[in-house]
């Protein structure tokens, strides 16, 4: 398995987006290599060395010769992707380049909102009617021509200017066909930085339960990468809703399985890593068009991510990651950041609420239980359904026939640890641990079981 490259193919752009993490880059366009040495640079890839190369900027699409560059890596057969903010797209040269490249995996699109009023705050006026027109070609394009290889994908920064219009996006990205649909977490860098645009605690907390409100309904019409989350507020979302939600992964492969070329056609292990590797380094020594890419990639400095990732005190002063189960599996911090910062202690706030909602439901769910017999009736309306009828209430609740084995077994105690019962329960029946809980969890929010010490002060 070879190398996923990132590449600033350019800095050219059309847009001057208010969250745009290169805007300080934009237009700074001296020494983008020409198209003859853009050649020279794909032929210093080796086929068993670039799995993907994903072009970004910039605005990718309006760089001299951008279909000839993308002609010639599919001519060397690398497969191949690239960002664009649409406005090109729909071109008609653009669009049979598209229809011939079948190296082709990916294009994705930047929109903010599924509205004009939200996304052109962000991007520009007048931009949302032409991108929106672009995709909707895109689409149509794909769909007539069976490019079924060809994924399309929309990225969307969550931040205080869109939060609420997340739920309308999905239903939006849906209408359309789009693929897969990508909320990125805002960084508060480039024109982004000082303006307070970053999502609260609070507002994550109202998105990640919107969005598992309606996953289950359409998880098999688009993919969803919250990518503003991490894996903790996905065992958040488990753990304490009991709901589903897609997977995330936040991961580092920098000097591994992963590379940044910049707009220079320098090599660099991440983007983030630039300025170390300079410490030490003229520009060119680091540059594809005058040294091979295996020499410059071999050099010490290029494998520091991959060692500190590995190194035994990777986050020891961070929490909660010290302790996360998710550290090093799906989740890492930025190795990079971390270590022009080794001694700094940092706290991962967003995790840590997280961390402290679970413990606060797992502390919950280990009280004494008690089920509330004074105000339960019962009944069975067939072999296999079973009917609880709430006096108080007035509410019925039905069970199938394993959910009413474990209610039986929850009646014959005065009262019961919720870790013990779960235990004893098993020994009795071949039940899995997650399908008990879950009974006893649904059971007690529909209030047929109390804590001991609220049933104490009914009496």
């Amino acid at each position: 398995m070879g190398l996923s490259l990132k590449w600033d193919i350019t800095y050219r752009c059309n847009l001057f987006c208010e969250h745009c993490i290169n805007g300080n880059l934009l237009n700074n366009t001296k020494k983008e290599p020409s198209y003859e040495e853009m050649k020279q640079i794909i032929d210093n890839f080796s086929e068993k060395t670039i799995d993907y190369i994903h072009l970004l900027g910039g605005e990718p699409t309006i760089r001299k010769n951008f279909i000839e560059i993308m002609h010639y890596l599919n001519m060397k057969k690398i497969c191949f992707g690239f960002n664009t903010n649409g406005l090109t797209i729909g071109s008609y040269k653009i669009l049979h380049a598209i229809g011939e490249l079948k190296m082709l995996r990916n294009i994705i699109f930047s929109i903010e909102g599924p509205m004009a009023e939200i996304n052109d705050l962000i991007r520009g006026k007048e931009v949302f009617e032409k991108v929106l027109a672009n995709l909707k070609k895109l689409i149509a394009y794909k769909m007539q021509n069976n490019l079924d290889y060809l994924r399309i994908t929309v990225n969307t920064v969550v931040s205080q200017a869109n939060k609420t219009h997340i739920m309308e996006m999905i239903k939006f990205c849906i209408g359309l066909g789009v693929d897969e649909l990508v909320f990125l977490q805002l960084i508060p860098e480039g024109n982004a930085q000082g303006k307070n645009m970053s999502l609260s605690f609070e507002d994550e907390l109202k998105l990640i339960t919107d969005i598992a409100d309606i996953y289950p309904d359409i998880k098999e019409k688009i993919d969803i990468i919250p990518r503003f989350v991490r894996p903790m507020a996905i065992d958040y979302v488990k753990k304490v809703l009991q709901k589903e939600f897609p997977g995330v992964t936040h991961g580092c492969g920098a000097g591994t399985d992963f590379a940044y070329l910049s707009n220079q056609g320098d090599l660099y292990p991440c983007n983030l890593y630039r300025n170390t590797i300079l410490e030490d380094k003229n520009q060119e020594d680091v540059s594809l068009l005058n040294n091979s890419f295996d020499d410059i990639w071999k050099e010490n400095k290029y494998s520091d991510i991959f060692r500190y990732i590995n190194k035994s005190d990777y986050c020891q002063n961070i929490a909660p990651c010290n302790s996360c189960e998710h550290l090093r599996e799906d989740c890492y911090l930025c190795p990079a950041e971390l270590m022009a910062n080794p001694d700094q202690e940092i706290v991962m706030e967003d995790c840590r609420q997280y961390y402290l909602l679970i413990e606060e439901h797992s502390q919950e769910k280990r009280r004494q239980l008690q089920v509330i017999k004074s105000i339960i009736r019962e009944s069975i309306f067939d072999e296999e359904t079973y009917v609880l009828f709430n006096t108080e209430t007035l509410e019925t609740l039905s069970l199938n026939k394993e959910a009413y084995l474990i209610w039986d077994e929850l009646k014959t105690e005065n009262s019961f640890n919720y870790d013990e019962i779960i235990k004893s329960i098993k020994e009795k029946y071949p039940f899995d641990d997650g399908d008990i809980e879950e009974v006893i969890d649904y059971l007690y929010e529909c209030h047929y079981l109390e804590g001991v010490a609220n049933v104490q002060r009914t009496a």
